[in-house]
């Protein structure tokens, strides 16, 4: 199946608290500053998305795959930016066009006790013509953001699980699967300052064992980060670093009636 869509969406306005009734002034220089200083309100946000897309199916309905592409082009586009001396955040205005566009695909397979699922995605975005001042050094002035990519929006990502179902005596099953999934490079703020932005790609292994009994009982072992790997998830107030959760192990106990 072959399919393609042209949609809009409409994100309004709103004010600033802690600004003044000044006009927005695009592309403005932001704080730091006095509320004096800052844009009282900010404009609303309007997006054209255009999306292509593949779905098929193999071997006799044991493949699925989907294939899609996506152009979504943003005018107005709402940025928020945190303002220290006054512990609260704004939201701006990128003026021009701001770009977010990708391809994504995925694919689901059972053959028998084996199944797999795998999925990709290749982003890009670019943001519109803002520039502002980073709160965090404001010696160095304002600091020209056109082109440059979304936050928290990585370039690659990349999810894998194979599984495979055994019958046990008594007609349960016991099913092991391994997960993994790629989280490429990204940065934690606008101005891309190293290495404080910036999140390393990482690499992720989940496992678990499933006992399926045929009287609806379910009992999952399972283990998350299974290497136990350290890396930055986020970062918080701009400067701090939030860890992503290590290594766990549990169980779940699962009845239907």
């Amino acid at each position: 199946m072959l399919y393609g869509f042209v949609a809009t969406g409409h994100k309004g306005g709103g004010d600033n608290g802690l600004g003044t009734l000044l006009p927005i002034i695009p592309g403005m220089p932001l704080p730091p500053a006095t509320p004096a200083q800052l844009p009282a309100q900010f404009g609303p946000e309007n997006v054209t998305d255009y999306e292509l897309g593949w779905k098929a199916n193999a071997f006799d309905g044991h493949l699925h795959t989907q294939l899609g592409a996506f152009y979504n082009d943003y005018t107005g586009f709402q940025v928020a930016f945190f303002v220290p001396t006054l512990a609260a955040g704004i939201d701006v205005n990128a003026p021009g066009h701001t770009i977010i566009d990708g391809v994504e695909a995925q694919a689901q397979a059972q053959f028998g006790g084996l199944s797999f699922d795998l999925g990709g995605s290749y982003l890009h975005s670019s943001l519109g013509g803002i520039t502002a001042i980073d709160s965090r050094n404001p010696a160095a002035g304002p600091v020209n953001l056109a082109g440059r990519q979304q936050t928290y929006a990585p370039p690659w990502t990349v999810q894998v699980g194979v599984q495979y179902a055994f019958d046990v005596p008594g007609g349960a099953t016991v099913t092991p699967r391994l997960d993994y999934g790629y989280v490429a490079a990204q940065w934690a703020t606008l101005f891309e300052v190293a290495p404080e932005d910036y999140l390393a790609p990482r690499n992720l292994f989940n496992a678990q064992i499933v006992y399926q009994r045929p009287d609806n009982w379910r009992v999952t072992l399972y283990a998350t980060n299974l290497f136990d790997e350290r890396y930055v998830a986020a970062q918080v107030l701009d400067n701090l670093g939030e860890p992503g959760p290590p290594r766990q192990f549990g169980v779940r106990v699962y009845k239907s009636f």
